[in-house]
């Protein structure tokens, strides 16, 4: 079971329960709701909760075990989810729920650079592609160290786009408050605060300003280097020990289901922003969209079961020539289903034995 969350906001007040909080669409001055989504190993849509907008994401994970298990009569299930979930509270609770954990560890967290210390990767690890794995059992929890070159090297070179851009603004910053345009305390730290968090780059600076035109910054390579250690290394925990770490890999890549879903919901099906206020309204709505977005992954699931593998907007764009014609002869009316057909349609309505279709529906 894999569980994610992201935000939607209104246009507008929305219903009370919508309020302020992190924007996963980047638009932090509308008010949002928080969805919760639970997809099984294909895709498929579990079940969702709607949360208050400024819930934060570690705080749903007992309400969200409290619903799965009094809706489905659960024996066991592994619940995979993001480090911004799972706490080591959460992973308590789930401790003491029908459900196992699999969950990706934050790179922060010390004991992340504990089990990365002093491993030499050799011929034995690898985990597939690029992948080398180490699996460390360690008080009752099975660890997989994960490491990808080719990740370390994209990772270094976003980290080092990120230092160029904060170095630049706070540059611009003091070239500012040099000329006098900027001289009290509050208003100089706020403006390096605002552009080291929007290069993403806040741990790596130290910012010092005494007013009266006077503003510092140092860059902080012990940070650096304790990031750069760990570039290209992922972690993984579970309490699943028949996990391989061949599985325990296939589950957290499939986490990405979640973050399709959320893609498809919002780009797709159109899920935000939300125009509803009533409260009832605005849950018709998501359950609309998530009743759509189940159907467009049954379709694909039928389309990969029969050798035509394609994402269901594709599908749809296929089979968008081909109408439902109404017809008058005299007093009587005929549906007709358009028989030209475009390159591939035929294939679509095969998996979905459409075939053949129908000259006339109703006369």
């Amino acid at each position: 079971m894999f569980y994610d969350l992201t935000s939607t906001y209104f246009e507008g007040d929305g219903p009370p329960d919508a309020a302020y909080g992190y924007s996963r669409d980047r638009r932090g001055d509308q008010k949002q709701l928080i969805l919760a989504l639970a997809v099984d190993r294909r895709g498929l849509p579990i079940t969702h909760l709607v949360f208050e907008g400024n819930r934060v994401d570690h705080q749903t994970l007992e309400e969200a075990l409290g619903h799965l298990r009094e809706r489905f009569p659960i024996r066991r299930a592994i619940f995979v989810a993001d480090g911004g979930v799972m706490t080591e509270a959460n992973v308590t609770r789930l401790a003491a729920s029908p459900f196992q954990h699999l969950i990706a560890l934050p790179k922060r967290r010390a004991l992340a650079r504990e089990l990365a210390s002093g491993i030499e990767w050799t011929l034995d690890d690898p985990a597939g592609g690029q992948v080398m794995a180490r699996r460390i059992e360690r008080d009752g929890l099975t660890y997989l160290v994960c490491y990808n070159p080719e990740r370390a090297e994209q990772e270094a070179q976003i980290r080092d786009r990120r230092l160029t851009r904060a170095r630049e603004a706070l540059q611009d910053l003091q070239r500012q408050v040099a000329a006098g345009a900027l001289r009290d305390h509050d208003p100089i730290v706020a403006a390096a605060a605002s552009a080291l968090t929007a290069a993403r780059a806040k741990r790596y600076f130290q910012v010092r300003s005494a007013g009266d035109g006077h503003f510092e910054f140092a860059f902080r390579p012990d940070v650096l280097g304790e990031a750069a250690a760990l570039d290209g290394y992922y972690f993984l925990q579970t309490d699943a020990p028949d996990l391989s770490p061949t599985e325990m890999l296939a589950a957290y890549k499939t986490l990405q289901q979640v973050e399709h879903a959320f893609r498809e919901l919002k780009d797709t099906l159109e899920l935000r922003p939300i125009y509803h206020y009533a409260h009832s309204r605005v849950r018709g709505h998501i359950f609309v969209c998530l009743l759509a977005y189940l159907l467009e992954r049954l379709l694909e699931l039928r389309l990969e079961a029969a050798g035509c593998p394609q994402s269901a907007p594709r599908a749809l764009e296929t089979l968008a020539p081909v109408h439902l014609v109404r017809a008058q002869v005299g007093d009587q009316l005929f549906d007709c289903i358009t028989q030209r057909r475009p390159p591939g349609a035929d294939a679509i309505l095969g998996a979905l034995d459409l075939l053949p279709l129908p000259a006339v529906l109703t006369g």
